[in-house]
């Protein structure tokens, strides 16, 4: 396998472990100082995104997705289509305070940062901006 196929087979577990809402396999694919800069301009650590994928449900869709390598650094980027699905039951009161508590489909762009560390690539940093149209 090459790092570009690599790369992409890591974003889509990525993708799947999120729609799945399985935290466990997602927190291997994230290092410790791993940064997630969310479409409104918040941010978080590791922990803190993980916790929130558990509390929002979504379904991450990717296209158009490139890979640069850089020695052990990637930089992936492309069209997201982020599907937000919270629970049933949400009301708009329970939305106080969160950060994307109600059902959308977010249209965006990524940017995703991974390093390559004893021969395992992990994510360090994604960037999402919300597409305008």
């Amino acid at each position: 396998m090459s790092d570009e196929s690599d790369l992409l087979e890591l974003e889509a577990a990525r993708c799947a472990a999120i729609s799945a809402g399985d935290v466990a396999t997602l927190s291997k694919m994230l290092r410790d100082d791993y940064i997630h800069v969310y479409g409104g301009g918040l941010s978080s650590g590791k922990e803190d995104w993980i916790e929130h994928i558990s509390e929002v449900p979504r379904l991450p869709i990717r296209q158009d997705l490139k890979v640069r390598i850089y020695g052990d650094t990637a930089v992936l980027t492309g069209k997201m289509i982020n599907r937000i699905r919270p629970a049933e039951n949400a009301k708009p009161s329970d939305a106080i305070g969160k950060r994307v508590p109600v059902k959308e489909d977010v249209q965006a762009f990524a940017t995703q940062v991974a390093v390559r560390e004893d021969g395992v690539w992990q994510f360090c940093s994604f960037q999402m901006t919300r597409c305008v149209d």
